[in-house]
This record gives C-alpha cells, structure tokens and sequence, in this order.
C-alpha cells in the first residue's frame, strides 16, 4: 500500500458522511447524480426512487442554469485585471523624488512629469482592458460552459465538487471520487483522488514500470488482463504556502513522468464547497442547507394526493351472482359487440370516496412549493434576445444573496485560479507582452468585478455631481477631454486605437484649418493685387505638401 492509498483510507470515513447527505438530497432532486454502488463501478445501478414531485428537479437545474450564465456570461467579461495602487503610486513617487533630485527636473517640468505619467497610466488601463479581451477570446474558444453547469448542480445537491483543470479542459469529479484534508484557514492542504482505469489505457511508459517492478505479477496468469483488469489509479496532491505538489501512485509504485508543481494560486486542482464551515474540509449542499425539510413534506403530500386521485379515477365493472352472463364473455366482449344479459345483470362501481376533503392538503402543498421556488429562483425571466451586462449584476447579486455567498466564494476558489492559469499559459506562450515591473495584475472576479462596467457607471455619477454642481462650461474648460476618452474607452471594453484622433493630429488638423483661412482672407482682400494672389498661390501650395516625416520616398532612376 503506498502512502497515497493510505492516505485516501484514513480520509474517506469522515468523507463517507457527507456523501450519504448528498444522497438524501438527490433522491428528492436528480436520483441519477451520484451512483448508488460504488462511483468507479461501471455496473448498472439499482433501482431508484423516483419523486412524485419535479420541484426539485426543475429548481436544482434552473438554479444551475443562472448560476453558469452568471459565472461566465457569453460575451460580457466577468473579470478585470487591476494595479496595485499601493505599488504603483510608491514607484510613481520614487522615480519622480529621484530624478528632481538628481536635477533632471526642474520646478515647473515637475508637474508636467506627473502629468505624462497620468497619461501613461490611463495607456496602461487600455492594455489591461485588451489583456482581459483576450484572456476571455481563449476561455470562449473552449466553452467550458457544460463543465460549469455540472459542478454547479455538484455543489447545489452534494455541496462539494474537484474541477480540475487541464489542456483539454475543465474535468469535474464528483466527491465519491476524492477525500480532502485542510489547513485552519480554510485552504486545501492535501487531496487524494481515487480513479479506475484499465490497462489499456494506461501509458505504456506506465505500465512497462509497473511490469518492471514485478507490480502485475498477480495479473500474469490472465490472459486478457490488460483489456479487462482496472488498477486503482491514486492522484496525491500536496499544498504549502506558496507550492502546489501533486504526483500519481497505482499499486503502492510512483509513476513516473507523473510529478508536477505550480504555484499554490495557479494549482490546476481547484476543490470548491458552498460555506465555509471551520474544522471541516466539506460543505453540506445548498438542497439539505434550505430546501430538504420541504422537498420531504412536498413529496409526501404529493404522494397523498397522486394515490387518491388514482383511487377515484379507478372504474369497476360488476355482475350480478346468479347473472347469465359469465364473467369471461363480459371480459371478452368488445365495444359495440351483442351479449345475452338482463339489464340488471350488469352495473358499474364508482370509488367516489366521498366524505374525503384534500382542500387543506392542497392549500399546503401550495404554500410549500411556493417557498421552494423562491428557494430556487424558479421566476418569469425577462422575454428579451439577449441579456445585458445590469441584468447579470443584479443576478449575481441575487444568487449571492439567496445562496448565502456561494457565489463569492466559487468565485474566488475557482474563477480567480481559473483566469490566473489562463494568463500565464499565454504569458509562457508569447501570445501577450510582459507587463512592467510596477505591474502585479491583481484578478478580481464575482461582485467586486464582472468587468469594467463598475469603473464606467462611477464615471457616470462622477460627471454628472460635476455639472449640476459647478456647470458643463466650467467642467469642460478644466477637463482634460483625451484623458476621459481614454477612460471611457478602457471602461466599456472598447478599444481605441485608431479610433480617436491623437494630440499630434488635432494640432496639425488646426494648423491647417488656419493656413486655410489665412488663405481665403488674403484672397478676398486682393483679388485685385497679382502679387497677393501670387502669394495666396505659393501658401496653397505650400499646404498642399506633405510634413518632411510624411513625404513620399522618390522612386530610383530607370535603368
């Protein structure tokens, strides 16, 4: 037995309650989500207890629906990359005190090296914009939206899920497949996880160890063993304060080739629960947390109500004893068909149950499916062809709000590591530049940030404080009007570039906009003079020249 094994048997009672928990809830939910034998047999599953009532169901995948499109909304950003305010403004300070210091500067460029400074920080704020832009292009083009949608309803009924996160994707497993340990503060300290794979699937570098180390000797009499046989295949990853540790053991034997390491943020195993409970590594599910005690009372008096509506929907056909007619002709007798009988021969039952009042058992049921509704956000969405960006903030208020915080907490356990990896693979790839030393990208994912649209709607309020209190005139003479375009453009998600004009182009744009005007003036006001129409021609053509950094390069001599 290797050290991960015995790892994963002295973890798995304490997991094993929690896996009989998640089981109560979906029974009452979605009865096929965690098996009832063992997770890695492949054996049919029993019989299973179908609800008589689909308010749970309808609720688990409604709730699951808006929290994927919550989570990662299709085309609006659900993350932004900030600066280290901090950081910046101290290296900003240093380098200004060192250069007037050194007397680089003098009092009055003091100010214009601030200035320069800000604009190049508002630059930077456009780069970042485009960063996200692209961060989000690379997580579109792998569409993990089903993954999400799976460890959503993961979390809702069994309250835990493993997402792990490879280059082919996000892999979810369910928490029959893994035991957990952590450290005080609520971080993952070690994990094991506990798959099933056959032989033949195995790499052969694997199983050529595994062979070499006499490991199969037990498999040699088979002779299909590597078709049929599945080896306990255990994942043992290890956290510390700044590493991430993980490597694979099958039989007690280190495989290897399997080792890696990553930073403790960037750790492709990522274990997510709904709460945060101190002394326990597991959650209860958001199902058993709320909703059990009414989905149980649901079902029972749905059961109720089911079976006596069967009771007085059943009809009975009577005979009368003694009756000419027998029993078999009237069982085989068909609709329209002549049979030899007394009218008194034959009569029909009715089970009316009268005396039975259910009004009361219906009133409650009312009342409890309406509290599980509203458990579950099942509601008239808004009929329109595309949500916007408020509508998934006030959503994502909502969920947080109705899920006691599960959404913050998902989104700092698995989209800020998520969006943390997606960077640095494209930082290692070249597919984005480095950024500056001042620079530390600091992620901010859930309520705090779904995009850029918080920074856009202060801008708002901002402008709007400014011109009922001093007036548009006076807002705009001291405005630096580039500056707020600039922030607008970083804010919206909008990229710029070429699309406003720079300083340099506004100022030679007025220049020629007043060599114009020179122009028509000395025109009209010696339309009589030949000298100054000579001159008014000579300015005409000397604005018809291109600026010496845009002049044409002569072409070469013919040979």
């Amino acid at each position: 037995m290797g050290r991960a094994e015995a790892c994963y048997q002295r973890l798995e009672a304490r997991r094993n309650e929690f896996v009989e928990r998640a089981r109560a809830a979906q029974r009452l939910t979605l009865p096929y989500w965690l098996p009832d034998a063992d997770a890695q047999d492949d054996s049919p599953p029993g019989d299973r207890r179908i609800p008589y009532t689909s308010v749970g169901s309808m609720g688990v995948n409604n709730l699951a629906s808006r929290l994927t499109m919550t989570l990662m909304p299709v085309g609006e950003l659900f993350f932004r990359f900030a600066i280290d305010e901090i950081e910046a403004s101290l290296a900003q300070t240093v380098a200004l005190n060192q250069r007037a210091q050194a007397g680089m500067l003098e009092e009055e460029e003091l100010e214009q090296a601030q200035d320069q400074m800000a604009a190049e920080r508002s630059s930077l704020d456009g780069v970042l914009a485009t960063l996200e832009r692209g961060v989000l292009l690379d997580l579109e083009a792998q569409d993990s939206r089903p993954e999400i949608d799976e460890l959503s309803k993961h979390l809702l009924i069994a309250g835990n899920v493993l997402v792990q996160d490879t280059d082919d994707g996000l892999v979810c497993h369910s928490l029959l497949k893994y035991v957990l340990r952590r450290f005080p503060n609520g971080r993952p300290a070690e994990l094991v996880l506990m798959e099933l794979v056959e032989l033949a699937e195995l790499p052969k570098g694997a199983v050529a160890f595994l062979e070499k180390q006499g490991a199969l000797n037990h498999l040699s009499e088979r002779t299909d063993y590597k078709s049929e046989e599945k080896l306990k295949v255990f994942t043992h990853v290890r956290w510390d304060r700044a590493r991430c540790r993980w490597h694979q053991e099958i039989l007690g034997h280190v495989i290897p080739g399997t080792s890696g390491t990553s930073k403790a943020d960037e750790s492709p195993w990522m274990p997510l629960r709904t709460q945060r409970l101190s002394g326990t590594a597991y959650s209860p599910g958001y199902v058993e947390a709320v909703a059990l005690g009414d989905l149980l009372t649901a079902d029972t008096l749905t059961q109720a109500l089911t079976e006596r509506a069967v009771g007085q929907s059943k009809f009975l056909t009577g005979r009368r004893p003694g009756a000419h007619i027998t029993d078999r002709a009237l069982r085989r007798a068909k609709n329209g068909d002549v049979v030899t009988a007394h009218p008194e021969d034959i009569f029909s039952i009715e089970l009316g149950l009268k005396g039975q009042n259910t009004a009361q058992a219906e009133e409650r049921l009312s009342k409890i499916e309406g509290r599980l509704n509203m458990m579950f956000m099942v509601m008239q969405a808004r009929d329109s062809e595309r949500t916007t960006a408020e509508e998934i903030r006030q959503l994502a208020m909502q969920l947080d709000q109705a899920l006691s915080g599960l959404y913050s907490l998902v989104a700092k356990d698995f989209l800020q590591p998520l969006v943390r990896r997606r960077l640095v693979k494209m930082l290692r790839t070249g597919r984005v530049p480095q950024m500056p030393e001042i620079v530390r990208p600091v992620v901010n994912v859930g309520l705090a940030a779904i995009g850029r649209a918080t920074d856009l709607e202060r801008l708002r309020q901002f402008l709007a404080v400014l011109f009922q209190s001093v007036g548009p005139e006076q807002v705009l003479e001291s405005m630096n009007i580039g500056e707020l375009i600039r922030r607008v453009g970083a804010a919206s998600s909008v990229p710029i570039a070429g699309l406003v004009k720079s300083e340099a182009r506004k100022q030679r744009e007025r220049q020629q906009a007043q060599d114009q005007a020179m122009v028509m003036q000395m025109t009209q006001a010696g339309a009589a003079d030949p000298q100054r129409l000579a001159n008014a021609a000579a300015t005409v053509q000397g604005m018809a020249q291109p600026p010496p950094d845009q002049a044409m390069p002569e072409e070469p001599p013919s040979p």
